[in-house]
């Protein structure tokens, strides 16, 4: 059975822009947030002095916190970097139906398949896009919730097929489009899980 590919993991890719210094701060150098001990509540210095404030955020042993450094010591988080993967996630259901990060340099499912069956899923980007192509896919099941990732493996140019509602039907090759193939899927348990809690 064909699955059915939604447009819903976009994720942290920005096209050409310049963005201010972004590093990745170390477990040991991270501070907590909500539910810190006073010690490293928000305080204040007096009149015109900086504040204090926990981050809301805290590095792991595998996912490092990506933040904004402002050239006035200000810090904005940014994201997730997984030391493991090399690469930038970010929380989302996964395929075992599990929060895991997920990378963030991730495009949706196009619709178009090599095969007449549509269990050869291709990936597309527009020949204009400026920024940089994605990673990996990600593509859901007809009910849309959990994200299948799987890596781009090369340039496509054959013959394809589109999915619609009454089936798989044969399409020209759409212009102004760069189409790619698919690697197997990534395994969920290959991302580090999280567990949503209330402090």
């Amino acid at each position: 059975m064909a699955r059915v590919f939604f447009v819903a993991l976009w994720l942290g890719v920005v096209a050409c822009s310049t963005d201010p210094p972004i590093t990745s701060e170390s477990a040991s150098s991270a501070t907590t947030g909500v539910g810190a001990s006073s010690s490293s509540a928000a305080s204040t210095t007096g009149s015109g002095g900086a504040a204090a404030q926990g981050n809301g955020f805290e590095s792991g042993n595998r996912l490092r916190a990506r933040v904004y450094m402002g050239a006035d010591g200000s810090k904005q988080f940014f994201g997730w970097w997984d030391v493991l993967r090399m690469e930038d996630c970010a929380y989302a259901k996964a395929a075992d139906g599990k929060m895991r990060c997920l990378p963030s340099k991730t495009m949706p499912g196009s619709g178009y398949f090599q095969d007449a069956g549509c269990t050869k899923p291709l990936a597309m980007v527009a020949a204009t896009n400026c920024a940089p192509t994605p990673t990996y896919v990600a593509y859901f099941d007809a009910c849309a919730d959990a994200a299948h990732i799987a890596p781009l493996t090369g340039k496509y140019s054959g013959t394809m097929v589109h999915y619609v509602d009454s089936g798989c039907i044969s399409t020209p090759t759409p212009t102004g489009l760069t189409f790619y193939t698919l690697g197997a899927e990534v395994a969920a348990s290959e991302f580090v899980e999280g567990t949503e809690t209330v402090e």
